[in-house]
């Protein structure tokens, strides 16, 4: 569920992400991620105003430091075409 900072419980949207991944070795994992936005919970919008996006990724996690790093690609006309994301952590 997402909720924006404006809008209250109206704006609540149904916005389900889902993981699979198969780890290489105790550093490296591979994973297939899938980012979904339906609309408000009142009332759904239809298949091609959806955001559907899948994303291959590819993780590093080795004290103190992770990476991970994924390209996305768009399902619907209102989906992004392409997305790169990168995330870097540090443990402290």
């Amino acid at each position: 569920m997402d909720l924006p900072f404006r809008g209250g419980s109206r704006s609540l949207t149904f916005a389900p992400a889902a993981r699979v991944a198969y780890n290489l070795s105790d550093t490296w994992a591979l994973a297939i991620e899938h980012y979904a936005d339906y609309g408000r919970f009142a009332n759904f919008e239809p298949l091609g105003r959806q955001h559907q996006a899948v994303f291959g990724v590819i993780d590093y996690n080795r004290d103190p430091f992770s990476l991970e790093f994924g390209i996305s690609r768009g399902f619907t006309s209102v989906s992004e075409p392409l997305i790169l994301k990168l995330i870097l952590t540090r443990t402290f």
